[in-house]
């Protein structure tokens, strides 16, 4: 998934679609 460092920033809504939180920098992983 999209990641900051070690902590995943993509979540899943209760509706099953991709939510993405803020973060300052992110990487492809």
């Amino acid at each position: 998934g999209v990641k900051a460092g070690s902590v995943n920033i993509v979540g899943i809504s209760s509706d099953g679609s991709l939510v993405a939180v803020a973060a300052v920098t992110v990487t492809a992983s």
